[in-house]
């Protein structure tokens, strides 16, 4: 129900890290004095900062003239600024600088007068970004890395452009943020800073999250996460990777991991307590344990979660952060709403909501307006309730925030369905299936995919819809509903198979025409509102009947635009609208005379079997997941016992599950389970009265993720068959 506080830490933009300086003009030192200079220089090319420091620090007591205090004053503010300290590096580079004026060597001065001329840039650039004043940052920022190019100082520059790579993020201009981060990283390579190796790796990662290219944002930041563990790696660097490193493996739904890298990015921050980045750990290690208990159903789950959030809510009140209290206040009241604590859960929603209006939080205000909207729907409040739901679709389609939007739209359909109104929620199901597809196909790993799709409820959005299609079957007994609701059986369990597949063949997706993403978008916007106008009390039949003709001329629209994003470009139009078999394709290729198809729909509140056969499609209900799972685990137990002789839990799940869609005649089965049944070995199941009537004596049984998955297997290898040349092979 809530979605997470994810704030994504960009590499802390303070940290500034090494640079290859001009040498100053020859001077004759004492040969102790020089041996201990060149053990220094040793651990800054070997990226050991502190060491130097230190190693710097003891030489500076022995030296004894202006021309060994001036150098070793230069090597100090290298070491500083490559620890990330800018403010002590300005100091001794005006040491430095006073030197080399007393010495007479100009060269020196020069460097040391630019290099504080460049930071003097860099802060006002810096101090302007955070005042909103975007071109004007850049121009100081212009300013600090002609100084940078003019003495050859690597170090700031990298700096530089770190920090100018931030305003361009803050004008959306994520391009740009990419290619300055880039820049930065290549240079930082070239001269083995690792500290600035690793927080480049981090924007840049943070780039390919924000452009949802999930699987490149987890390779960046499981990168930094290796390089972090370097010795001599300051603390608020090793911070950045695993924050980021969880932030990332949340939004898939590897909670597990997500928990691990959190409590250790809050064991390394817990000593500053005003930091605002402790109370964004505590909060989202009391959102990951959340979403962990919603698929485990462990109370502990439940505790941990609460107790971090009211730690967050402290640390953020303490602080008077007011985000951070919203966020928090929403995700405690999530909680309370997934344990039915409904008034406690209204009550800190409408917390959040308050203060979000009044500081404009709009992004989060959708999650909040949602979860309002959801439970005033439990309440019997259908009134208070669609209108929270439109408050978030609306908001959310001006804000363009489709990883909230989904939730949106699954909720109104949820609502309207059981208001009875089914027409107008399958539009809701549908908007929400579209938007969680098109999150998906942005992942490129197939594990991803899979726990993306399982994850939170997303699969709620396909199973309420099945079962929406199939009561409009009952309805209007029209069997095209049943053929629909195959085809959606099919989506949900596609999805991650064809989508690897596909994308074996595709290096790199090329976005479509971004003017008709934008149409579609609107249609979809258009659309919304009709359906809202739809579902008001008391509508005249005649204007009803006049919006659901705008709403058909809409879906068509909507029909034409995907199909020129399509023809415009093939490549982005398979990835984002893979093919999935239809009924009719799956009765054509898959069913025999002797061949049936079993597929399973398994949900909280509905489940069904599908049988396709000889005789058509036959739909019909089977137990729903919490009696299944006994009844699974029960049937393993007996079969695995050799002492047992009943297996009446054997007949049992054979009558519930494969009985009803027998037909005459059938000797091949082709299984495709889902949820639990995907544990169950259906070939010891018992088709009769006698204990050794195991279905395999009668039947072969085959096994397969989908339809659609095994029909693109057997096209895929086809296709390699084609693309190599033939050879006679001799056994």
């Amino acid at each position: 129900m809530e979605r997470s506080f994810l704030i994504f830490l960009l590499a802390n933009l303070l940290c500034l890290p090494f640079w290859a300086q001009n040498k100053p003009a020859d001077i004759k030192y004492s040969s102790n004095f020089t041996q201990l200079l060149t053990d220094s220089q040793g651990y800054i090319k070997g990226g050991l900062y502190d060491r130097a420091k230190v190693s710097l620090l003891q030489i500076l007591k022995l030296a004894r003239t202006p021309e060994e205090k001036k150098e070793v004053n230069l090597k100090l503010a290298e070491v500083e600024a490559n620890l990330g300290n800018l403010s002590q590096a300005y100091n001794y580079y005006k040491q430095s600088l006073q030197l080399a004026l007393e010495t007479g060597d100009k060269e020196t001065a020069d460097f040391c007068k630019t290099s504080i001329d460049i930071i003097d840039s860099y802060n006002d650039g810096k101090t302007l970004r955070q005042t909103g004043k975007y071109k004007e940052s850049i121009i100081k920022f212009r300013e600090a890395l002609l100084g940078s190019d003019l003495i050859n100082n690597n170090i700031l520059k990298i700096k530089t452009l770190r920090q100018e790579s931030l305003v361009y993020m803050d004008m959306n201009n994520y391009q740009a943020f990419l290619e300055e981060n880039i820049k930065a990283n290549e240079i930082a390579k070239a001269i083995n800073n690792s500290i600035e190796i690793i927080l480049t790796i981090n924007n840049i990662g943070h780039y390919y999250s924000l452009i949802d290219n999930i699987n490149l944002a987890i390779e960046n930041f499981d990168n930094a996460i290796l390089l972090s563990n370097r010795e001599g790696m300051p603390t608020y660097v090793i911070f950045d990777t695993y924050y980021n490193g969880a932030v990332v493996n949340i939004e898939i739904g590897n909670y597990d991991k997500a928990i691990e890298y959190l409590s250790f990015a809050l064991e390394i921050i817990a000593k500053d307590k005003s930091n605002s980045y402790y109370v964004t750990s505590l909060s989202n290690l009391g959102s990951t344990y959340l979403k962990r208990a919603l698929t485990s159903g462990n109370k502990e789950d439940y505790d941990r979660a609460f107790d971090y959030f009211n730690q967050a809510l402290s640390a953020a009140a303490r602080t008077g952060n007011e985000p951070f209290q919203v966020a928090v206040l929403n995700n405690i009241g999530s909680l309370k709403a997934h344990l039915e604590e409904n008034l406690d859960a209204l009550y800190y929603l409408n917390k959040a909501r308050i203060l979000a209006e009044k500081i404009k939080l709009n992004a989060y205000l959708v999650s909040i307006y949602t979860n309002i909207g959801i439970i005033y729907a439990r309440q019997g409040d259908y009134q208070n309730s669609s209108l929270y739901y439109d408050k978030a679709i609306n908001l959310a389609l001006s804000e363009n925030e489709d990883r909230t939007l989904w939730e949106s739209y699954l909720e109104k359909g949820n609502l309207l369905k059981k208001q009875g109104k089914l027409t107008e929620a399958r539009f809701y199901y549908l908007n929400s299936i579209n938007i969680i597809e098109s999150l998906r196909s942005k992942l490129s790993m197939e594990e991803d995919k899979a726990s993306f799709l399982g994850s939170d409820k997303r699969l709620n959005a396909y199973h309420n819809l099945i079962d929406l299609l199939i009561n409009l079957n009952k309805e209007k007994g029209d069997q095209n509903y049943l053929t629909q609701a195959f085809s959606f059986t099919e989506r949900a369990k596609s999805r991650a198979f064809l989508d690897s597949i596909e994308s074996s063949n595709l290096e790199k997706e090329i976005p479509a025409d971004l003017k008709l993403i934008n149409q579609e978008k609107e249609i979809m916007s258009d659309m919304s509102k009709l359906y809202t106008r739809l579902i008001a009390p008391d509508l005249p039949e005649d204007e009803r009947i006049t919006i659901l003709q705008e709403v058909k001329s809409l879906e068509d629209k909507l029909d034409n635009i995907k199909r020129q994003i399509r023809s415009q470009n093939p490549a982005y139009a398979n990835l984002t609208y893979p093919e999935i078999i239809t009924y009719e394709q799956a009765s054509k290729e898959f069913v025999k005379s002797k061949t049936a198809v079993f597929t399973f729909v398994v949900g909280e509140d509905s489940a069904y079997g599908f049988a396709l056969t000889g005789q058509g499609l036959k739909v019909y209900p089977i137990p729903v997941r919490s009696d299944l799972r006994l009844r699974v685990i029960n049937h393993r137990k007996a079969i695995s016992d050799t002492d047992n002789r009943e297996f009446q839990s054997g007949r049992e799940l054979y009558d519930l599950l494969l009985k009803p869609g027998m037909v005459e005649g059938i000797k091949n089965l082709i299984i495709i389970p889902d949820d639990i049944l995907n544990l169950l070995p259906f070939e010891t199941l018992l088709t009769g009265s006698q204990p050794d009537d195991w279905l395999i004596k009668n039947y072969t049984v085959y096994y397969a993720p989908s339809l659609s998955s095994l029909r693109e297997l057997a096209n895929h290898q086809n296709r390699n068959n084609r693309a190599k040349p033939q050879h006679n092979l001799l056994a």
